[in-house]
């Protein structure tokens, strides 16, 4: 029988954080609202949504001074 050590344990752990790290990022690819058009490899094309908020601001301001 062996013996459960200090090191078998951080082993345990690291191998069940790196598995939970791996599902919740292909989660979040299938998550995002914007999931069923094509993107850009590795978010490059990300601030378009940052730009899309920023323009909705915008707006909302615009119509709410008139």
């Amino acid at each position: 029988m062996s013996k459960v050590t200090a090191m078998s344990t951080f082993t345990a752990a690291t191998v069940l954080l790196f598995l939970v790290v791996g599902i919740v990022a292909l989660l979040e690819h299938n998550h995002r609202r914007t999931a069923g058009l094509p993107r850009l490899p590795f978010g490059a094309d990300a601030d378009r949504d940052i730009d899309l908020r920023r323009v909705r601001h915008d707006l909302d301001v615009t119509r709410s001074a008139c």
